[in-house]
């Protein structure tokens, strides 16, 4: 079970404010090991995203980003960009919106706060720590540092799944968009040898038989852990776009992952049918 957040640490976290007092050890009793106080963690978070929040600005806007006014620039869109235009009161609303932000009601936040975090942890338990997306992801980490703890198991987890988007190269810190992309491209190499005939040469045939054993294996066989509350479609029988892991299902990854696997099972006399189809 994860943690439930106390109202005292998530009223510090909706106002960017350490909780008065609140230096444990453990913010959740009989949950996590924290070594450090929350509002340390707290602190250092706000360091660090202030200096990389300050270079970012710098770098994208060719004024001083905290002299912009933004509420002037609602309707600035680019005209392709432009599906919808804004209706009165669609710009009502957002100025009313606007408003709520400078004096929200604390127990509201609260509550919404709290529901975030559920999210968060229930996105870090679907897809083993790897998130939707590494945009996502990092996001996530931080909030779990946060609320768990760095000596938690939650945040020693994301740690370790950081290294399938993230790596040093001699350009610096590089990202990738996902996992890999192992199920997108084995379904259309699949598809291109079995169209050339490539296939049919006796020394491809066990390269096309263990193409459809991955495919066999990248499958996702069921839904998600909390499927039915986490606002995912049904997953069982779908296919990734990387691997089964992430457990999210990818309906053009579905239909080629489908697809190579209809072509390897009734173009080639050295594989078996299976499962596949079934499970779909």
């Amino acid at each position: 079970m994860a943690p439930v957040p106390s109202a005292q640490m998530v009223d510090a976290l909706s106002n960017g404010l350490p909780p008065d007092g609140l230096s444990v050890r453990n913010p959740f009793p009989g949950q996590g090991n924290g070594s450090d106080s929350f509002a340390e963690r707290g602190a250092v978070v706000r360091k660090f995203f202030r200096i990389a929040l300050n270079q970012a600005l710098q770098e994208l806007y060719t004024q001083d980003y905290y002299t912009i006014d933004w509420a002037g620039h609602r309707n600035d869109i680019c005209k392709v960009d432009l599906f919808a235009p804004h209706s009165a009161l669609f710009d009502g609303l957002n100025t009313i919106f606007a408003q709520y932000e400078k004096c929200s009601l604390p127990p509201l936040r609260r509550a919404a706060l709290k529901r975030i975090y559920e999210l968060v942890v229930t996105e870090d338990d679907n897809t083993d720590y790897r998130d939707a997306n590494p945009i996502n992801k990092v996001m996530n980490l931080v909030v779990r540092w946060c609320i768990d703890g760095p000596d938690s198991i939650a945040f020693k987890k994301h740690q370790r799944r950081r290294a399938d988007f993230m790596w040093l190269g001699k350009e610096g810190m590089m990202m990738t968009a996902t996992n890999g992309t192992q199920l997108w491209d084995l379904a259309f190499v699949s598809q291109a040898i079995v169209e050339s005939g490539l296939a049919a040469e006796e020394p491809n045939r066990p390269s096309c038989v263990r193409a459809l054993e991955w495919l066999d294996q990248a499958q996702i066989k069921g839904n998600t852990m909390h499927y039915g509350k986490d606002y995912r479609h049904e997953s069982k029988g779908a296919w990734p776009f990387s691997t089964p892991g992430q457990s999210y299902t990818v309906s053009d990854c579905t239909a080629e992952g489908l697809k190579a696997v209809l072509y390897l099972q009734e173009h080639l006399e050295c594989v078996q049918q299976s499962n596949h189809i079934h499970r779909v």
